[in-house]
This record gives structure tokens, C-alpha cells and sequence, in this order.
């Protein structure tokens, strides 16, 4: 696992500085998410298919090629 190490003089000042720069990052990860959500949601309606189907056809496709 990564390690990050600060040192300063003022622990003080630093913590809210890390505590809204994870805050945000956080923000950014949950939206990102959803976005994700909504372009699986819009594929699946799009070409009437779910995830599950969609991958099971990808890994049929990837066998068979191996196969030859």
C-alpha cells in the first residue's frame, strides 16, 4: 500500500487542506460513478442487453478465438 508522509510544523493548518482535497476527491469518484451508471443503463436499454449478457458474449467470442 502507498504511504504518504507530511511534515510540517503547523499539523493545524494542513489537516483541513488534505480533509477537502479527499472531500473533493471523493465528490469526484461518487460522480463518476453515476455517470458510469446512466452510459451502462443507456447501453443496456440502447441494444436491449444486459451487463451479464453482454459479457458472456464477449467471453464466448474470446473463446472461440483462442480456439483457433
Amino acid at each position: 500500500m502507498a504511504e504518504i508522509v507530511i511534515r510540517t510544523g503547523k499539523p493545524e493548518s494542513v489537516m483541513p487542506i488534505l480533509d477537502s482535497a479527499i472531500r473533493n476527491q471523493l465528490k469526484l469518484l461518487k460522480t463518476s460513478i453515476n455517470r458510469t451508471k446512466i452510459r451502462i443503463n443507456d447501453f443496456e436499454q440502447k441494444y436491449n442487453m444486459s451487463t451479464e449478457q453482454l459479457m458472456q458474449k464477449i467471453s464466448l467470442i474470446i473463446n472461440i478465438r483462442q480456439k483457433t
